[in-house]
């Protein structure tokens, strides 16, 4: 942690090039707090890269290349960022990406990219409004509900440039 000039508080996850993580980020209930990614891959099995949870408010700062990459496929699927109740503002400079993804085409994930958990209602709100953003699904969306989620939250992109698809599910 460390506290910038508005003395928020703000959470800093730097990674040496190329290296991955196989860590998850996990915000709890309630919590308002602003997460900078610089470089940083992380890699999960069976777990969200980044759960966000009920009432959080986080702002996700992009610096670099970033990606989070999900190998899950035993029935009970994981988002890549996982926002299903919570807010997430992802931000960064026009040079600044995030890649979320599934690592394994034949492993049918079923949550979204960016949102919900398969089988989990999507009643978050993602504001996207800057950065290169890339949220790729196989049956879940790539941003918004996991597969049989209910869909009643709210995306909105005034900024940055998106590319969200799913093999099987809505972009």
């Amino acid at each position: 942690t460390d506290d910038d000039e508005d003395d928020d508080e703000h959470i800093f996850f730097t990674s040496d090039k190329n290296k991955t993580l196989n860590y998850s980020i996990i915000v709890n209930k309630g919590v308002i707090t602003k997460i900078v990614l610089q470089g940083v891959n992380i890699e999960t099995t069976d777990k969200s890269g980044i759960s966000i949870g009920s009432s959080a408010n986080v702002v996700l700062e992009l610096v670099g290349e970033n990606s989070i990459m999900v190998n899950s496929g035993d029935g009970d699927d994981k988002a890549g960022i996982n926002v299903a109740d919570g807010t997430l503002t992802i931000t960064g400079e026009n040079s600044a990406s995030l890649n979320v993804a599934f690592e394994d085409d034949n492993t049918f994930n079923d949550a979204a990219a960016i949102g919900s958990n398969d089988k989990e209602d999507f009643k978050g709100t993602i504001n996207i409004e800057g950065g290169k953003i890339t949220a790729a699904s196989q049956f879940g969306a790539g941003i918004g509900s996991g597969d049989y989620g209910e869909m009643s939250g709210t995306i909105t992109i005034s900024g940055g440039k998106v590319n969200a698809s799913s093999k099987y599910g809505a972009g």
